[in-house]
């Protein structure tokens, strides 16, 4: 427990407060008429502490507004603490900030700043605001101090401070102060073990949602049936219908099955006309056929002698072609023949040239002059013997070359021999070839005139050919021929039996009067049907009906199980609430909280009211504000374990004020103290 005591408190210049110094007691009023200053110890202890005023304007209306020039002079406040009997003094100083710039004479004012001491040293405001920290925190100046701070919090920090006084409340606490004869709250036991949800009121927004999504769709569940309902059809005899139904199609096939009949006899006795037409149709086309084959003859007859023309043409130009190639060839074969003689001619003059030749040769004859055989180095004679080797060497020599020759001038001869012979046959050859040639000439030539003749004959009959009428005399002959006039006779009658028959069918029978009965009936099943098949209609409503009240009794389950849940929720919350209030109310002597409030629809919603007598703290008088506050200030000083001074604003409105442990100092409106009187008890 920390006790924070107020011993003095000094203003100098602060708020029109020229100097002022206060010891305060354990209980201290000061009195004063209005305007007096007794607000200015107000802010001058919060501004000490704070630097701010009571109502958190920081360093506002610090300095003299009626006497300014006095603003050039420090504006101090200083506060002797007694914390568990350590005495701490703190001063606050403000100051302008006055300085001359270069150049200039007179000082400009550029500003406030502050000074800081703790215990008549010069600190810095961070360490100045630590050795207050030590002392009090800043959150617990203005709760610990004012009565009235707490009340006039929004209501949600004051339900939180509450809440922190009452301490940790557990499930356990909660399930053990819980008594329902319908549910052991195993299921809420199991969320919150769970670890699925933020919070309870996290499952109970989801249980909320999915409800809602549920009852909106069982609002739809009887509209619908009602739309259901009213589309259902009236209810008829469906068994007398089915049996109209079945009496109407056993008439509707009584009469298919009559025409039905009638046209199967029709289509027998159509069978044996439509027979007698394709024995008709096919002797006519054997009778086309003949007809066709007679005008194809005349035709080709016809055509035929051109056809005819073209090839005596041909022949005879073939003829003059080969006439002409004939003469060519044998004029050829007579060059050939004549330069065949040439050849001869001059072989045989090479044989006679040969043989004047070889004979000239024949006759040569060796001669020797043996005075001629000297040496050549000494010109000198030589001997017998080597003359007559020399001789008969020279006449080998000489023999030799003459039958040399000889032989030369034969082969000569022979090798023209053998040419002219080769001439001479090639020429008998060609002479037979000429011969030949000119007998398939004369041949040849023989054919021109029958074939020009043959030619002349057929231009003629070609001619006659070209004037007949082929229609008319495919005409005279189809009634010459033997087959065409039978088939005409068998078609004849062929006719005469199909209109035999095609006159025994008679008129045909229309069946009007049966096929508008029918028209009538199926426009009365359709009726029947269309009203049996409510039936099915009504069938399908029914279970689709079945089906929604089905489900709707299933959503129905499903919003009960809910808020089954819901209920166990609502519980646990009451069950929370009523301890949570008890452990708070129980707290304080006079007032009391009510933390939550029932809603219209039976919920349960947060609030935080402070109560005195059951009286809203906002309706109370001042007096029983000042009372209230007191009692809630020293319930926070207990669980904060503060007892910090304690001032009360317009004490002399309240004669009572409950007995607290912190400092008191009351602040009382006197209006016959112009200046402020100070008591400490």
């Amino acid at each position: 427990m920390k006790t924070i005591y107020l011993q003095t408190l000094s203003l100098r210049n602060f708020k029109g407060i020229t100097d002022l110094l206060i010891q305060f007691g354990q209980s201290t009023k000061i009195s004063g008429a209005n305007e007096s200053g007794k607000s200015t110890i107000l802010s001058a202890f919060f501004w000490l502490l704070t630097g701010k005023d009571e109502f958190d304007r920081k360093d506002y209306e610090i300095k003299n507004t009626l006497r300014k020039e006095l603003n050039a002079q420090s504006h101090e406040v200083e506060g002797v603490f007694l914390v568990n009997n350590r005495e701490l003094k703190l001063k606050r100083v403000y100051m302008e900030d006055w300085q001359k710039p270069k150049g200039q004479s007179q000082k400009v004012f550029k500003g406030h700043y502050t000074e800081y001491y703790v215990n008549d040293v010069p600190v810095s405001l961070t360490e100045y605001q630590a050795d207050v920290d030590a002392m009090i925190s800043p959150s617990l100046i203005k709760l610990l101090t004012n009565p009235h701070y707490f009340n006039s919090l929004d209501w949600k920090d004051q339900r939180r401070g509450l809440v922190d006084i009452a301490g940790e409340i557990t499930n356990e606490d909660i399930f053990t102060s819980m008594n329902s004869k319908v549910t052991d709250f195993s299921h809420l036991r199991e969320v919150l073990g769970s670890g699925k949800y933020k919070d309870l009121d996290d499952y109970k927004k989801q249980l909320g949602a999915k409800k809602a999504g549920l009852k909106k769709d069982s609002e739809q569940y009887l509209p619908r049936i009602d739309e259901a309902k009213r589309g259902l059809p009236d209810v008829l005899d469906w068994d007398d219908l089915a049996k109209q139904i079945k009496a109407k199609k056993a008439r509707v096939e009584d009469i298919d099955q009559q025409l039905a009949d009638y046209s199967k006899g029709l289509q027998e006795k159509q069978k044996g006309i439509t027979a007698l037409n394709n024995e008709i149709f096919l002797k006519n086309t054997l009778l086309d056929g003949i007809r066709s084959k007679i005008k194809s003859g005349l035709l080709e007859n016809q055509n035929g002698k051109t056809s005819e023309i073209a090839s005596v043409q041909n022949q005879i130009d073939s003829n003059n072609r080969e006439v002409s190639r004939l003469e060519k060839e044998i004029t050829s074969k007579d060059e050939m023949v004549e330069r065949c003689k040439t050849e001869i001619e001059r072989l045989d003059m090479l044989i006679q040239g040969n043989r004047e030749q070889w004979e000239k040769i024949n006759a040569e004859k060796f001669v020797f002059d043996e005075n001629g055989c000297v040496c050549p180095s000494c010109k000198q004679q030589l001997p017998v013997d080597d003359v007559v080797k020399t001789k008969a060497g020279l006449l080998k020599n000489f023999n030799e070359g003459v039958a040399s020759r000889k032989a030369d001038e034969v082969r000569k001869s022979d090798r023209s021999k053998e040419q002219k012979a080769q001439e001479e046959k090639t020429l008998q050859s060609l002479e037979q070839a000429i011969e030949d040639l000119g007998t398939q000439l004369k041949v040849t030539k023989e054919k021109v005139p029958a074939l020009a003749q043959q030619l002349a004959d057929i231009k003629e009959l070609a001619k006659n050919a070209s004037s007949i009428d082929i229609e008319a005399a495919v005409t005279v002959l189809m009634d010459k021929n033997g087959d065409a006039l039978n088939l005409l006779d068998e078609i004849e009658e062929l006719r005469k039996l199909v209109k035999i028959q095609t006159d025994a069918l008679g008129e045909p029978v229309t069946f009007e009067k049966e096929k508008a009965e029918k028209a009538t009936l199926n426009e009365e099943l359709d009726e029947l049907k269309e009203k049996l098949s409510r039936k099915a209609t009504i069938e399908k409503t029914e279970l689709r009906i079945a089906q929604l009240k089905k489900e709707e009794s299933a959503t129905a389950q499903e919003i009960a199980t809910i808020e089954q849940k819901e209920f166990e929720i609502e519980a646990y919350n009451r069950a929370k609430m009523d301890i949570l209030e008890k452990r708070v109310n129980d707290r304080f002597r006079y007032v009391s909280f009510r933390l939550f409030d029932q809603q219209v629809n039976g919920g349960i919603a947060d609030t935080c009211v402070c109560e005195y007598k059951d009286v809203p703290y906002k309706t109370l008088n001042t007096a029983a504000k000042l009372l209230a506050g007191l009692d809630v200030l020293n319930t926070l000083s207990q669980h904060y374990e503060i007892y910090a001074p304690v001032f009360c604003d317009n004490r002399e409105s309240v004669t009572f004020i409950p007995e607290i442990n912190s400092q008191i100092i009351s602040l009382f409106v006197s209006p016959a103290d112009t200046t402020l009187r100070v008591e400490a008890a």
